[in-house]
């Protein structure tokens, strides 16, 4: 087989290995969310976690003085602020659902790769043969 097709196959062979599962099946749940913290930007994956904790304890902190305050202006700002803290979080869990699909995608984009250099293969092995077989 071609080297890129040598490449492809045991990236998937070795994905397969990890996971004992099939190279056309997706990784279980567990090991696609710890793969997102092992990238090239695991980095920022901690750091969105640690954002996520903070806009968490704001909006618990808005949340409780909220009930413990009796003027109008301070109910609409700790309101605004638990707000604004829920969306942070939700936009925070939303850029890491597409980091996981990302990945999804990538996975799928090397098993049509080597499906690919699989057909191409068999494609010239098959032209081979029927060359020999005409002489």
């Amino acid at each position: 087989m071609s080297e890129p097709g040598d490449t492809i196959r045991s990236a998937l062979k070795t994905q397969a290995e990890k996971f004992a599962i099939e190279p056309d099946r997706e990784p279980p749940m567990r090991s696609q969310i710890a793969d997102a913290f092992r990238g090239r930007f695991r980095w920022l994956a901690w750091l969105a976690v640690f954002y996520r904790i903070v806009f968490l304890v704001v909006a618990v902190i808005a949340a409780i003085q909220f009930f413990r305050l009796d003027s109008t202006r301070e109910l609409i700002a700790c309101s605004t602020i638990f707000l604004m803290s829920i969306l942070a979080t939700v936009f925070i869990k939303l850029w890491y659902w597409m980091l996981l699909i990302k990945n999804s995608v990538i996975r799928e984009i090397k098993r049509l790769e080597l499906q690919v250099a699989e057909l191409t293969q068999d494609q010239r092995h098959d032209d081979h043969h029927a060359r020999q077989s005409d002489h």
